[in-house]
């Protein structure tokens, strides 16, 4: 296994095989308005994302932590995500989570990334939405469609939308809700 952590991101690689694969995984911390970048530069790369390919997202206290996994050669998984760094670097941010109360979920950063995730249909892309600090609702693209499974984490109850809006509006009043599902 080898492990670099640079500017808040962390990249992993194990199970390095012979043809030249091995599972990747890299981490970083974001401020919520640097995500759109962030995930605009991971799809635009030179290299496509691997049909094997897993992305999570954790809002807390103003910042997002996004945890990228994919089989495909470590080579091209971290030039990928040392294009990310230096794009993240060139913002000058600072990625720090405060320990202030969980924000409220933007309606429009839901959209975008569900908008993500249904544009890629042909890759196994599976967004977790986080509130409290517990997985709560977990969304992916059927393959080959445009519909989009919700699937709520605490009861496995399993819905389907057509509408990116729909969808949206159905995940930011549960993450924005004080109750339980």
């Amino acid at each position: 296994m080898i492990c670099t952590r640079l500017f808040n991101l962390t990249v992993t690689v194990e199970n390095y095989q012979d043809n030249g694969i091995a599972q990747n995984q890299a981490e970083s911390y974001l401020r919520a308005e640097e995500c759109k970048v962030f995930l605009t530069e991971l799809l635009h790369h030179k290299f496509p994302l691997p049909t094997d390919y897993r992305q999570l997202q954790e809002e807390k206290a103003g910042s997002v932590c996004i945890h990228i996994e994919a089989i495909e050669p470590p080579e091209i998984f971290a030039t990928r995500e040392i294009k990310l760094l230096g794009v993240l670097r060139s913002s000058k941010s600072n990625y720090f989570c405060n320990g202030q109360e969980e924000p409220t979920v933007d309606l429009k950063h839901i959209k975008e990334l569900l908008t993500t995730i249904s544009q890629y249909h042909t890759v196994n892309i599976t967004q977790n939405f986080t509130k409290m600090g517990t997985d709560w609702i977990q969304v992916k693209c059927l393959p080959d469609t445009r519909v989009l499974e919700l699937t709520y984490i605490q009861t496995q109850v399993v819905e389907y939308y057509e509408s990116i809006d729909d969808a949206a509006n159905i995940i930011a009043s549960q993450l924005n809700s004080t109750t339980a599902l």
